[in-house]
């Protein structure tokens, strides 16, 4: 079997003024500290959206190097 590509954390959507950055994991909005990202215009929405994946992808990456580093046997010398 193949293997997929990981979903990405983060997206945007249509709200009443604007656009919303939610988790696409629980539907909920994002928010930064107490600032919901609610009713954002589409280019600073689509930017905050890939700032987050490119954070999030970039912990995913160091957390992969940490355990692979954790599972090599260490010499003893």
């Amino acid at each position: 079997m193949p293997a997929t590509r990981p979903l990405l954390r983060h997206d945007m959507r249509p709200d009443r003024v604007g656009w919303t950055v939610y988790d696409v994991t629980d539907g909920r909005t994002v928010s930064l500290g107490e600032l919901p990202l609610v009713g954002i215009d589409q280019e600073d929405a689509n930017e905050l959206v890939d700032v987050l994946n490119r954070q999030d992808l970039a912990i995913d990456r160091a957390a992969r190097r940490l355990v692979l580093d954790a599972m090599r046997p260490r010499v003893r010398g």
